[in-house]
């Protein structure tokens, strides 16, 4: 899995790095997910100019610019993103008695992703998907943009209105973790995730061997690998844990760790 993700999207890029530097203008990839983004950029920042942005500061899924020579150092404008990622506001149409008798996170990050690929939207055309009580934003390509304001009527059961709206302009919803303290006779992967995942050391070591798990975005065969505070750790089906701190030994020189999980 790793190589073909390296593969792909290294030809990708270097296709688009070359249309930047013969042509003098900046080229883009479609939305990157986190382990395209990092098999991109390990090859980038041997070879070419670079940015990537996804619309707001920390977005998991982003867009690659590949700059021309003038551009080299100076990065992107706020403006140049902007002709490339849009945000949309899809706000749930309801009667206020409706409204308020309606679970709070009702319709799901799944619930908008799969409303917007059942227009026929490519997955990698749409970024992140930002889900409060009362709708969610939407970070897509600028050029299907007007498509989606024009045939997204409905997410689940429930009418939406859909609006442009500016990137600065977006409230990012505050990330919902569980805080999980483990402790661990070494930092080791295997033992470290089975804690943080909830499942058995053996098990873990096979996911981990069966090319299951990544660590940083990246496939991870190693069950053996020490991880530290920062590490971001994720499991096939089962979503993804990040190691947020070291909190030192215990009496009996266990390894404390506090892992965050998303809710």
């Amino acid at each position: 899995m790793k190589s073909d993700i390296g593969r792909d999207i290294v030809d990708r890029v270097r296709d688009l790095a070359e249309q930047a530097g013969r042509r003098g203008y900046i080229t883009n990839s479609a939305f990157l997910s986190p382990a395209e983004r990092v098999a991109a950029e390990n090859w980038l920042k041997k070879n070419k100019s670079f940015a990537c942005a996804g619309g707001y500061e920390g977005a998991e899924r982003q867009v690659c610019f590949l700059l021309p020579d003038y551009k080299d150092g100076l990065g992107l404008e706020a403006f140049e993103i902007a002709e490339v990622v849009c945000v949309l506001r899809l706000n749930i149409r309801a009667h206020a008695a409706v409204r308020a008798s309606m679970r709070s996170g009702e319709l799901t990050h799944r619930d908008y992703l799969g409303s917007l690929l059942g227009l026929g939207i490519r997955r990698d055309q749409i970024g992140d998907i930002l889900v409060d009580d009362d709708g969610a934003f939407v970070f897509c390509l600028a050029s299907i943009c007007g498509f989606i304001e024009s045939n997204l009527v409905n997410v689940g059961a429930l009418s939406v209105s859909v609006s442009r709206v500016s990137l600065a302009d977006v409230e990012v919803p505050e990330r919902q973790v569980e805080v999980i303290r483990v402790t661990a006779a070494s930092p080791r992967l295997d033992r470290v995730a089975a804690s943080g995942f909830g499942v058995s050391r053996t098990q873990m070591a096979d996911y981990i061997r069966g090319g299951n798990v990544m660590v940083n975005w990246q496939e991870e065969l190693r069950p053996d690998r020490e991880v530290v505070p920062g590490t971001t750790i994720s499991l096939r089906g089962h979503g993804r844990i990040v190691i947020s701190s070291d909190e030192g030994r215990s009496r009996k020189g266990r390894h404390i760790l506090l892992i965050e999980r998303p809710k």
